[in-house]
C-alpha cells in the first residue's frame, strides 16, 4: 500500500485481494502474461478492505473467499537510523491453511511456507519449487506449451498417486444401484448408510423410506422407463428419491435447485409472462 512515511515506521502494512488463475489450455507463456496484468490491476484496488472484496463476491458466509495466501516480501537494508535494532527472535502464524511468502533478500529469493495439518510445508515447499521450475524452463524451451501439462509431481509421488488410485476390484455379478442397496440392508441394518446436517439414517431406515416414496410414486402413475425430475439439495433427501425411482425401474433427470429457485424468484418479479 502507498502509505505516506510507510518505509520509516515499524510494522507490517498489508492488504490482502482474491485472485484467481485458471489452469487451462493456454499457453505457459500467455498464462504468466495474464497472472501479472491480473495482478497490475489488482493495484487498483489495494486500498479496498478484506470484508468489502467478500461482499462483492458473492461467495456466501461461512465459505471462505479462498483457502491460500501467496505474498511477496521484499526485505530492503534498514536505514541508518535504525542501524541499532536488533532481531532477537520472531514467530509467524497463519489464519489460512496455506500461506507462502516469496522473501526478496535483494541477492536471492527464498520461500516462507506454513501449512495446517494435513497440509506438509516440507511437501507444498517441494511442489511449489518443482513447479517454478517447470515453469522457468518451459519459458525458456517451450513457452507455447500449454500450462496445464506441467507436472507438480516427482516420479516418487506420480507412483504413490498410482498406488491410491489402484481401487479396482473384481465385482462378480453386475447388479442394479439398488439391489446392492438391499444386499446391504441385509448384511448390515443398523449400519449408518447416510449422514447430513438432519441427522443419520440406518441401512433398515433408508429402505423403508426408499419403499415409501416408490410406493407413492407408483400410486401416482409412475412405472418402468418413466422420467422423474429431481430437484433437491444434497442431502438424505436426495439420496432416498434417487433411489426410489429406481427401485420402481423409471429414470431420474436431475435438476440444479438453484435453477429452480431463480425460476421462483423470475416469476414473482415478473408474473405476466409466466402467467400461462
Amino acid at each position: 500500500m502507498n502509505v505516506e512515511g510507510a518505509e520509516s515506521a515499524l510494522g507490517l502494512y498489508l492488504n490482502t485481494l482474491p485472485i484467481r488463475i485458471e489452469v487451462d489450455a493456454r499457453s505457459v507463456e500467455a498464462s504468466v502474461r495474464d497472472a501479472q496484468v491480473a495482478l497490475a490491476e489488482l493495484m487498483r484496488h489495494e486500498h479496498a478492505s478484506l470484508a468489502s472484496a467478500q461482499r462483492c463476491s458473492g461467495v456466501a458466509a461461512p465459505a471462505p473467499l479462498f483457502t491460500s495466501l501467496l505474498n511477496y516480501r521484499h526485505f530492503a537494508s534498514p536505514p541508518a537510523s535504525r542501524s541499532g535494532i536488533e532481531l532477537l527472535s520472531g514467530q509467524e502464524r497463519t489464519n489460512y491453511p496455506l500461506s507462502i511468502s516469496v522473501n526478496d533478500e535483494g541477492d536471492a529469493l527464498s520461500l516462507s511456507i506454513q501449512a495446517v495439518p494435513p497440509l506438509s510445508p516440507d511437501c507444498m515447499g517441494a511442489m511449489m519449487e518443482r513447479a517454478l521450475e517447470q515453469i522457468a524452463e518451459a519459458l525458456e524451451h517451450a513457452p507455447a506449451r500449454p500450462l496445464r501439462e506441467l507436472d507438480v509431481l516427482d516420479p516418487a509421488e506420480r507412483t504413490q498417486l498410482a498406488e491410491w488410485n489402484a481401487t479396482a476390484r473384481r465385482v462378480d455379478e453386475p447388479q442394479a444401484i439398488y439391489a446392492r442397496v438391499a444386499a446391504q440392508v441385509t448384511r448390515t441394518p443398523e449400519a449408518i448408510a447416510i449422514a447430513d446436517a438432519s441427522g443419520e439414517l440406518t441401512y433398515r431406515g433408508l429402505a423403508a423410506r426408499i419403499e415409501c416414496v416408490a410406493g407413492w410414486l407408483a400410486a401416482h402413475g409412475v412405472t418402468h422407463a418413466d422420467r422423474v425430475a429431481i430437484s433437491l439439495d444434497r442431502t438424505a433427501d436426495m439420496v432416498v428419491a434417487v433411489l426410489a425411482v429406481l427401485r420402481i425401474g423409471a429414470a431420474y433427470v436431475p435438476i440444479d435447485p438453484s435453477i429452480r429457485r431463480s425460476a421462483v424468484r423470475s416469476c414473482v418479479a415478473t408474473p405476466a409472462p409466466c402467467s400461462n
